[in-house]
């Protein structure tokens, strides 16, 4: 059946004037993190496109890498919730600048 693991894959979507990053959680089920890791990879380099936007632009979505792959913290949910990944970081001020939902 597999285990599940949660995916951190960045990419960049860019058009002539803008730029941006986003941010991907993927929930995968895998036998091994080593086998998540490369199904991550995959489901990077698969989203790779580009398309004609509302302004005819064209927007390009860029794979640039996995962050981080890690098993699932807990499988069961507790009161209805369940923590599936976890981060640490060191600079709260730098966070700040890149999460705009921040308050």
């Amino acid at each position: 059946m597999g285990k599940s693991f949660m995916a951190l894959v960045l990419f960049e979507i860019s058009t002539d004037t803008t730029t941006l990053y986003e941010e991907n959680f993927v929930e995968i089920t895998a036998d091994t993190l080593e086998e998540a890791e490369k199904l991550a990879e995959t489901y990077g380099n698969n989203n790779i496109h580009e398309y004609k936007n509302e302004n005819n632009q064209t927007v390009k979505n860029n794979f640039i890498q996995v962050i981080d792959v890690s098993e699932v913290l807990y499988e069961e949910a507790e009161n209805n919730v369940r923590e599936l990944y976890s981060r640490h970081f060191e600079d709260l001020d730098s966070y700040k600048k890149i999460e705009k939902l921040l308050k």
